[in-house]
C-alpha cells in the first residue's frame, strides 16, 4: 500500500488504461503467473483475455482491480499509476468481481454501491 504522501487527489478517469510490463507472482510464492505483461487500452474499448484454467486471467483481473501488487511494472488509468489513487475514490471507478464472492451485509443495490449512500439507479443500471 503506497504510503498517503504518494496518494493524489486526481479527476475522474477518462478511462485509458495503460499495463506496462508487469509481472505477478501468487501470494503463496512460486513461479511468476504472468511476466512482464504490457497493453493498453482506450476508454470504450474492449479486451478478451482468454486461456486455460491457471493461465492468469483472475491474476491479471486483480492486478488491473488493485487487489494484487505487481511485482514489477505498473498500471495506470489516464497516465496516473493506480497506486497513486485513494483507495475510496478509485473504488468508484474500478470494481472486481472474482469467481467466488461474499456480499456485504445489505441490499444488493447497497453492495454495488460499497456500502455507500449510491444512486439506486446507477446501481441497478449495474446490475
Amino acid at each position: 500500500m503506497p504510503e498517503s504522501s504518494q496518494i493524489t487527489t486526481l479527476p475522474a478517469p477518462k478511462g485509458d488504461l495503460t499495463v506496462e510490463d508487469i509481472t505477478l507472482f501468487p501470494a503463496k510464492g512460486g513461479p511468476a503467473i504472468i511476466r512482464n505483461a504490457t497493453f493498453s487500452l482506450e476508454h470504450g474499448s474492449i479486451l478478451a483475455v482468454i486461456g486455460p484454467s491457471g493461465s492468469g486471467k483472475s491474476s491479471l483481473a486483480r492486478a488491473l482491480a488493485v487487489v494484487w501488487q505487481p511485482a514489477n511494472g505498473a498500471v495506470r488509468l489516464d497516465g496516473a499509476a493506480l497506486t497513486q489513487w485513494d483507495p475510496d475514490a478509485l473504488g468508484a471507478f474500478v470494481g472486481h468481481l472474482p469467481q467466488e464472492i461474499d456480499f456485504f451485509p445489505g441490499t444488493i443495490t447497497e453492495n454495488i454501491a460499497r456500502l455507500g449512500a449510491g444512486d439506486d439507479k446507477a446501481a441497478i443500471a449495474a446490475a
